[in-house]
């Protein structure tokens, strides 16, 4: 998923399928109150996410099918910015307590071991890994190695289970602690390709072309220019810029 786009549709079936099997609040009007809509939306996205995990790294599968027919074997390749997406739903899930808290934190305490160990290129993951081993998934020819936009949606949604665990009791400490590893492992300053005031999307592990084209400032890839602040002593100068067809152009999340 190059892009928050494609995953409208997913969200908008859930929220129609939640709405056609929830009892209706308001008996006159045949309306859903604010309330169970809200209710009915995250229950639905939670369901999909924590349900249809792939069970050993439990993350987002890139695709579900319902017939469990898998003609290219795929059933088990995991998505990584997908996966920033299940994350978050899965803790609107445990703080509405649609699962215990222990439940909770298991799962995420899945997630984060099996984030320790999978491929990683220069701190920042793939678009996609299978799942029972962690190795990388070439998403296409040039993009097979570290993917920062892709990596960018799942810190986002890893730095907000920090904050959920960070003052918790001693094992919801020690995960909010891993969490903070994995974020600061993450080589920005790499991107950036020979100090560029620029962040780039992909670092390919072919041996020529290593680097795709730099993050524009689009929905999507303006996101991985706001994580990486200076206390991290990486140089990086503020502000990023993002480039815009032949022009530059600050990004609109400066770094403090």
């Amino acid at each position: 998923m190059k892009s928050v786009n494609l995953y409208i549709p997913l969200l908008l079936l859930l929220f129609l399928a939640g709405a056609c099997g929830t009892k209706k609040s308001d008996g006159a009007s045949g309306a859903l109150s604010d309330d169970a809509l809200l209710d009915t939306v995250q229950r639905r996205t939670f369901n999909y996410f924590w349900d249809g995990a792939e069970p050993n790294s439990g993350l987002a599968r890139e695709r579900i099918h319902m017939d469990g027919v898998y003609p290219e074997n795929d059933q088990n390749v995991v998505t990584s910015g997908g996966s920033g997406f299940g994350i978050m739903a899965v803790l609107a899930g445990i703080h509405r307590g649609y699962v215990t808290r222990e439940e909770g934190l298991a799962r995420m305490e899945r997630i984060v071991s099996f984030l320790e160990t999978a491929d990683r290129f220069h701190g920042a993951y793939p678009h996609w890994w299978y799942g029972d081993t962690g190795r990388v998934k070439p998403f296409g020819q040039k993009d097979n190695g570290g993917d920062l936009v892709e990596t960018a949606f799942i810190m986002q949604a890893l730095l907000a289970v920090h904050q959920y665990y960070a003052g918790g009791n001693p094992q919801e400490k020690a995960l909010a602690a891993r969490i903070d590893k994995l974020w600061r492992e993450v080589d920005w300053n790499f991107y950036r390709q020979g100090d560029q005031n620029v962040l780039y999307w992909h670092w390919s592990l072919n041996t020529a072309g290593r680097w795709t084209s730099p993050c524009t400032a689009t929905t999507s890839a303006s996101s991985c220019t706001s994580l990486p602040p200076p206390r991290l002593r990486m140089a990086c100068p503020p502000p990023y810029t993002t480039k815009v067809g032949r022009r530059t152009a600050p990004s609109s999340a400066r770094i403090r």
